[in-house]
């Protein structure tokens, strides 16, 4: 499988022999899909379409975006070959994190298509991820065929309704971000791949800058709450999302394994609920407006 990249590697990019491998392998895509007796140049412009809006269409579907999908696609086969050896285990498709939660109309339909499917004994799909902790009920499920195939919520988690990327996006520019048109592709192991909703936008050369500036000013809520920054030092990925359905719960803040709540700051959250209690039930437009 590797042999024609080793004959073919000392071929120039801008080189002539270098075109001419584009346009037959082009011209090898346009033939499985064309009308029988088109020209060359049709088969070639067809498949040059189906590559542009059929082949990984969330990394881009306009122009100029070849660069991002073969850097995605070699992404992609490097997993796959590390998994193929062995030097890496799968993904575990049941992870809640790898998971999200479609709302309105269309989990009604979901729950009907699941109803349909709660006749079979297997143990597996009614029980608990462990990734589900502190995202999902261990007690609160029906009873019968039912039971584990239809979970609820815990108490205190709330879904994403999803936020522009954008925002993120220009952060990601202002704060040291390269993108591929700007490294040699020899830098990227020793870099950090930078993901915004599955996408690969970059690498970073300082992701621990990086994560503690997206974590401060997501507390501070210049970037919205609802931001998620997930980290694999092993992998040597950042990961950021900001897509809806993400199932999100309130945790402490522990630094240098201390937490940095203070019973200060509890107190002033009760002074404040009691102070809006006060105002809602107040007659004073004042005090209810502030």
């Amino acid at each position: 499988m590797l042999d024609p990249i080793l004959i073919y590697e000392f071929i120039l990019p801008n080189s002539i022999h270098f075109y001419s491998m584009v346009e037959v392998a082009l011209d090898y895509i346009g033939k499985r899909g064309a009308t029988v007796g088109v020209t060359k140049e049709k088969r070639i412009k067809y498949a040059k379409e189906i590559l542009q809006k059929e082949m990984l269409p969330h990394v881009g579907v306009g122009e100029y975006c070849e660069t991002k999908k073969a850097y995605y696609f070699g992404y992609i086969i490097r997993r796959l070959l590390l998994c193929a050896l062995g030097r890496r285990a799968e993904d575990d498709s049941d992870h809640y994190g790898n998971k999200r939660l479609d709302l309105a109309a269309i989990q009604k339909a979901n729950q009907r298509r699941q109803g349909l499917c709660t006749e079979g004994k297997l143990a597996k799909p009614r029980q608990l991820h462990n990734s589900q902790w502190g995202m999902m009920c261990p007690a609160e499920t029906p009873e019968g065929q039912a039971c584990g195939l239809v979970k609820n919520l815990a108490l205190m988690v709330y879904i994403t309704v999803g936020s522009a990327a954008y925002t993120i996006l220009d952060f990601l520019e202002e704060w040291g971000k390269e993108n591929f048109e700007e490294i040699s592709p020899a830098l990227i192991p020793q870099a950090t791949k930078i993901f915004v909703n599955g996408c690969w936008m970059g690498i970073h050369r300082d992701p621990d800058m990086l994560v503690r500036t997206l974590r401060k000013l997501r507390r501070w809520v210049d970037v919205d709450t609802e931001v998620g920054v997930v980290r694999d030092i092993h992998l040597k990925e950042l990961r950021i999302y900001t897509d809806y359905g993400r199932c999100n719960r309130p945790l402490f803040i522990v630094d240098k394994q201390r937490l940095l709540i203070k019973k200060k700051d509890i107190h002033a959250l009760q002074q404040r609920v009691s102070q809006w209690e006060k105002a809602f039930y107040s007659e004073d437009p004042i005090l209810l407006f502030g």
